[in-house]
């Protein structure tokens, strides 16, 4: 597979590829994340100057939280969403910032959906969305 940009679309390409393997595969995925996250996302993902940049400015306990909120919803194989701010577009149209989005604010968004059905009982899903930053976001 040819690394994607860290985009939106990108990230759904490599998600897929890696909820195509199998679980122990997977696992072992996790722990190279969880050991080094910036390696591991280098190693899937083509990033931009301002990506890099990005990432080597981060706080690692920010980085440790990112990357465990990813290995529990990838070993769940939970739905995730990299997200591309509301604004995006008009900022590129206009080179204006949008007054929602600061520059450099990274959110994580975790939401539980609680289903019941008949005969089957409760369950519960989970999905992460990563809003990236405007200032590193891949066109």
């Amino acid at each position: 597979m040819i690394r994607p940009t860290l985009s939106a679309h990108g990230f759904q390409e490599v998600l897929a590829a890696l909820y195509r393997l199998s679980n122990e595969a997977l696992h072992d995925e996790c722990a190279d994340l969880e050991a080094d996250f910036g390696t591991w996302l280098t190693r899937w993902f083509k990033l931009s100057h301002a990506q890099q940049s990005y990432l080597h400015g981060m706080d690692p306990d920010t980085i440790e939280v990112i990357a465990e909120k990813l290995v529990y919803s990838l070993i769940a194989r939970f739905p995730i969403q990299l997200v591309v701010p509301v604004g995006y577009v008009h900022r590129l149209q206009h080179r204006l910032t949008p007054a929602l989005h600061h520059e450099q604010l990274l959110t994580l968004t975790e939401t539980s959906t609680i289903s019941y059905l008949p005969g089957n009982g409760f369950i519960e899903t989970s999905c992460l969305m990563i809003t990236l930053p405007l200032s590193i976001i891949a066109v």
